[in-house]
């Protein structure tokens, strides 16, 4: 009974802790090109995602360009995170995009960072 009893705690504590919603992340490691600046980047990412926000699956988009300040990152200016509150989002943005003028924005941002590395996850909040 004890067991049980435990089990059923644990299950729970699991439902109640999980986030009330899950998000993609997609984390780009980036680093500077030539003189490029954080206001040249912070500028092409304004003008990326205005452009991505048009795309299907792109309306909740969010961009974070985060530097370290004490981290372990080799060679590795920012990150360049872009995130959508689903994976259902995150999938017709992606379709959408093969097919867009974003590529050509890209290739903007490709002169003030290279962007090169990537990696999908997912998460939310803990509130």
């Amino acid at each position: 009974m004890k067991i049980l009893i435990r089990v059923m705690a644990i299950t729970m504590l699991m439902v109640f802790a999980s986030p009330a919603y899950s998000e993609t992340i997609q984390i780009f490691n980036c680093t500077f090109e030539g003189e490029a600046t954080e206001d040249d980047v912070h500028a092409m990412s304004e003008k990326w995602l205005a452009a991505a926000k048009t795309l299907p699956g792109g309306k909740n988009l969010q961009i974070a360009i985060r530097y370290p300040v004490a981290a372990s990152v080799d060679e590795i200016d920012f990150k360049f995170v872009v995130m959508t509150p689903t994976f259902a989002d995150w999938g017709a943005f992606t379709d959408a995009y093969e097919a867009s003028k974003l590529q050509e924005i890209d290739d903007e941002l490709f002169k003030v960072a290279n962007c090169g590395e990537s990696s999908l996850w997912e998460g939310g909040f803990v509130e």
